[in-house]
């Protein structure tokens, strides 16, 4: 009805009569009774495509046929009239449910008849569960039908189907395993393709579970795999392929590591699904989406299947090519699961990373996971990879600087700081046009605050990285403005001390506060006019630091000094996880103590300066900074 006339007094009048007379409870259960004699049943339309094209049949069923299916139509009327009666109508549908799993047939009207109510009995699950028991049916009335030779196949298939709407309804977790077995059996080749088809979206709905304990299923992994395996093989139809492989998808994923001894078959296989895919673009997402997961459930292992992954992914990333129109998104995720997962660096990723300029050049939505490859590609060999590529990657990120929103900018300096972690020398000749426009950016300009804690992390890691370079930048930028060196530094040294509260991570603060600890013995007017601020920094980023347990520690060294060598970090780490990792603890600045460092500066200070001028330097800070910092060194 209209929405306008909803507060009418005429239209709350028809309502209440139709509430009242036309769905009185009577009428109610008379709808309902045709509803499941007449109209949600198969019709023998139903059973001829079954009969003619299963797999055109299971695809009319889990795809979009559904939309114009009358049978669909009624079953949605069912539902929304059981739930608006459910009070009424909860315990005649239950004892109706029983009877009919009571009910052995081999009468076809029955037969359908009994595939409605059952049909009904999955659709209802979360409006009937507090009122059944779904573990006795199971027990008592599916698993020994299920497993007879006379059960119809009809049925068969409605009780798999049934099954998947009640695993994650209410089922108990310790009849999962019998759950398993069962399906492990239906996918088995003596049963029809609409058997196996129906039980394996069973054990997708089974495996995608949130109560799916892994555990419980391995032992059933393997027999299931192999038979899932077999399933795409035997099937022809390109949809009825990608539902088989979605389902292959999920295991490995949930499974993991587990999926390494039995998936040769699989590696072996999909080649050949790829050559033959044809123009069946779907298809082909869906093989490059299963590479993604296999690829990271075989973790270093996945070495072995290089040439052809890669291959894939050329294709699929390449803007010169036909493909990257459908499958660019997937084969960006494959290409970096294959770097993260890689032992090693070799000529197949370096020649791949052709493809990786043009897309920098795009500046499509898919930067982010770019710049994770070079991320990736940066960590696994950075020499290689920085004299292939590290000149024109370079002057493209300086070009993508000029025109970006803040969030993609910090993606880049990001990447920026970390071609200086990996590679020292090379990063110092490459890195200092975009250094100069970051150290432009940040005196010139309003800059979004998370964007210059960016900026800022980059250029205090320049800093440790090279006195000498960054020197050379402040120089340039004051060139290049007409200032000289000294104004353009105080200027910089202004922002920096200004800005430093932009800087939220605790690693990063500790950095910007080792490089302002390094340039304490700069012997510079300006350095030293900034002495008390310095000492603020000191005494904000030890705070920060501490570890109060044994009086004052520096919390990121410990961290950083402990390894961690329990067996779940390592099975939960990839290749990529370890290098970051092998980075990460072989940092100086990171593994720097920095109460130790202040100290040690400090007392250079007072060797270099003289009491006198030393003296002078720290009463710059307020009494009371001065005072912590005292009490944070002596601690």
């Amino acid at each position: 009805m209209d929405e306008n006339h909803k507060g009418d007094a005429s239209y709350q009048e028809d309502l209440r009569f139709v509430r009242e007379n036309l769905l009185s409870p009577p009428n109610v259960l008379e709808l309902l009774s045709q509803l499941l004699n007449f109209y949600i049943p198969f019709t023998p339309k139903d059973l001829e495509l079954w009969e003619a094209d299963p797999e055109e049949f299971c695809t009319d069923e889990y795809g979009e046929a559904w939309r114009y299916s009358v049978r669909v139509a009624a079953e949605n009327l069912f539902m929304s009239v059981f739930s608006k009666w459910k009070t009424i109508l909860v315990e005649p549908l239950a004892q109706m449910i029983v009877g009919w799993l009571r009910t052995a047939t081999t009468n076809l009207n029955e037969l359908l008849q009994k595939d409605a109510v059952l049909n009904i009995a999955g659709l209802a699950s979360w409006e009937i569960y507090d009122h059944v028991n779904f573990d006795e049916w199971l027990i008592q009335f599916i698993l020994p039908e299920l497993r007879s030779e006379q059960c119809h196949r009809i049925i068969r298939r409605r009780y798999l189907w049934l099954i998947a709407h009640w695993v994650s309804t209410k089922l108990s977790q310790s009849l999962r395993p019998l759950l398993y077995q069962l399906l492990m059996d239906m996918l088995a080749p003596q049963y029809e393709c609409v058997i196996r088809l129906t039980a394996a979206q069973t054990l997708r709905t089974a495996v995608d579970d949130i109560e799916f304990d892994q555990k419980q299923f391995v032992p059933f992994l393997e027999p299931s795999f192999m038979a899932l395996l077999d399933l795409l093989k035997s099937v022809n139809e390109c949809s009825t392929k990608m539902q088989v492989l979605s389902v292959l998808s999920l295991v490995i994923e949930r499974v993991g590591a587990d999926i390494r001894p039995m998936c040769a078959g699989l590696v072996n296989y999909l080649p050949l699904l790829w050559g033959a895919a044809g123009q069946h673009n779907m298809l082909r997402n869906a093989i490059v989406t299963t590479l993604d997961v296999l690829v990271q459930g075989l973790g270093p292992l996945s070495e072995s299947l290089q040439q052809f992954v890669l291959g894939v992914v050329h294709q699929s990333t390449d803007l010169g090519g036909e493909y990257h129109v459908y499958l660019l998104e997937e084969g960006l995720q494959l290409w970096l699961s294959m770097l993260h997962n890689a032992p090693r660096m070799n000529e197949a990723f370096i020649r791949l990373f052709q493809n990786m300029v043009p897309l920098l050049e795009l500046g499509s939505e898919s930067l982010k996971v770019c710049f994770q490859i070079i991320e990736a590609s940066l960590l696994l060999d950075p020499a290689d990879f920085l004299n292939n590529y590290g000149t024109a990657l370079v002057h493209r990120m300086v070009v993508m600087l000029q025109d970006m929103k803040p969030e993609a900018a910090m993606v880049v300096a990001r990447c920026a700081e970390l071609i200086l972690k990996v590679d020292h020398a090379r990063s110092v000749e490459l890195l200092p046009p975009l250094l100069i426009h970051v150290t432009t950016s940040l005196l010139e300009g309003e800059i979004f605050p998370r964007l210059v804690a960016a900026y800022l992390a980059l250029l205090t890691r320049t800093l440790l990285t090279s006195a000498q370079c960054f020197n050379s930048i402040v120089q340039q930028v004051a060139n290049q403005s007409g200032r000289e060196a000294e104004a353009t530094l105080g200027a910089l040294l202004d922002v920096w001390l200004e800005r430093f509260e932009f800087m939220h991570v605790p690693e990063k603060r500790k950095v910007f506060a080792v490089a302002v600890g390094s340039m304490l013995t700069w012997n510079s007017p300006v350095i030293l006019s900034k002495f008390g601020s310095f000492i603020d920094v000191f005494v904000s980023v030890l705070n920060d630091i501490q570890n109060d347990d044994n009086g004052f520690a520096d919390e990121i060294y410990i961290t950083l000094s402990s390894k961690d060598d329990t067996p779940s970090a390592e099975e939960n780490e990839t290749q990529n996880d370890l290098r970051r990792r092998t980075l990460r603890q072989n940092d100086m600045c990171e593994q720097t103590d920095l109460k130790q460092f202040i100290s040690q500066k400090l007392q250079e200070c007072q060797q270099l300066y003289g009491e006198e001028l030393f003296t002078q330097l720290m009463e710059q800070a307020d009494p009371v900074i001065r005072n912590q910092l005292i009490e944070l060194l002596n601690r």
